[in-house]
């Protein structure tokens, strides 16, 4: 049976090879399996930190016709928000502070650990981002954390020179990282924490203006998770992001 997987090839250096043969053999693997997942994990990141979601002009018109379309009560969003009265409700998400063991969290996933562990601490000082975290009552350790930044939805720009009533953007949140430590996963505190984010975007658009929040899932079974909150798939995205509406979540309780 062949392998029908695709492939890419790189090319580099002599000197080059020599320092990723010597950084896999202190990882335990093979140069070709450390390569693969370095790229992928960087490429992981660089995906949860996109802020602008682009629209084909194509599309443009169709797209805001969604975004005018009347608002509407969405199930899953309901019952995202009325389970929180009904189950042990986990401590309170807090703002991340400086004095917070990341470097103890291990979500299983490379991508979202390496970036609460470098990055997480780095953006929330320079207002680029906010993260928020659950932290066990008892030992202080971080169980989950969820971060959120201003984005917005534009329209894709035309080869020819812009006209000038060149559509104003869609103002939004994007809900970039949200993970749950391997030892407390399955508990429903990434549940708590994608509520919070949903709470916290109602409370963004009260104050300042805001259409959407939206996410970046890395793989079918993070799609599910959204998609079981009500997030549904932007439409006309061509990367597939997925989005709840502001006016949806307040339709649904929210």
């Amino acid at each position: 049976m062949t392998d029908a997987s695709p492939m890419l090839n790189v090319r580099v250096s002599s000197s080059e090879l020599d320092i990723l043969a010597f950084a896999a053999g202190q990882a335990g693997t093979s140069p070709d399996d450390y390569v693969r997942r370095k790229a992928i994990e960087a490429a992981e990141i660089d995906v949860l930190e996109y802020r602008l979601v682009t629209i084909p002009a194509a599309d443009w018109e169709n797209f805001a016709a969604w975004v005018n379309s009347p608002v509407k009560y969405v199930p899953a969003l309901a019952q995202t928000y009325d389970r929180r009265s009904r189950t042990a409700e986990p401590p309170s998400p807090r703002p991340l502070a400086a004095a917070d063991d990341r470097y103890a969290f291990d979500c299983g996933r490379d991508s979202l650990n390496q970036w609460f562990w470098r990055h997480a601490w780095e953006n929330q000082e320079a207002r680029v981002s906010g993260t928020h975290v659950i932290c066990d009552t008892a030992t202080g350790e971080v169980i989950g954390y969820v971060a959120l930044a201003a984005s917005q939805i534009e329209r894709a720009r035309l080869p020819e020179p812009e006209p000038s009533d060149r559509p104003d953007p869609v103002p939004a949140l994007v809900l970039g990282q949200l993970a749950v430590d391997r030892r407390y996963q399955r508990k429903g505190y990434g549940r708590s924490l994608a509520l919070f984010a949903m709470m916290a975007a109602v409370r963004f658009a009260e104050d300042i203006g805001c259409f959407c929040m939206f996410t970046h899932p890395l793989d079918d079974g993070v799609r599910v998770f959204f998609s079981h909150l009500g997030f549904e798939t932007l439409p006309y995205d061509p990367r597939r992001c997925m989005a709840v509406r502001i006016g949806d979540l307040r339709q649904s309780g929210f």
